[in-house]
């Protein structure tokens, strides 16, 4: 019985490995989550973000603003990721 617990462990260690590989997270950290938290490691980094999508999507981003800014002759400023894009800066007030 003991086996089959160290191998249920190892393949949530290499099972996280995997999804942090995926989306662009550091691998032999997220085996040591998977490998100590079992299903559970793997759960957070099956709902963690893609952060290769997201840098692909601000790669593009900047390239629409670059072309955009060219053809306006605007220097154009996007919206850094910690924006919450809710307008006023000082709270509202």
């Amino acid at each position: 019985m003991r086996v089959v617990g160290v191998f249920l462990w190892l393949f949530c260690g290499f099972g996280c490995q995997w999804l942090a590989n995926r989306k662009g997270y550091g691998h032999w950290a997220a085996f040591l989550v998977g490998f100590l938290g079992g299903p559970l490691g793997l759960l957070i980094y099956a709902g963690a973000p893609d952060l290769k999508a997201r840098r692909a999507a601000n790669a593009v981003g900047a390239l629409i603003a670059a072309q955009l800014a060219s053809l306006s002759g605007k220097d154009l400023q996007l919206p850094s990721d910690d924006d919450d894009g809710g307008g006023a800066s000082d709270g509202g007030a």
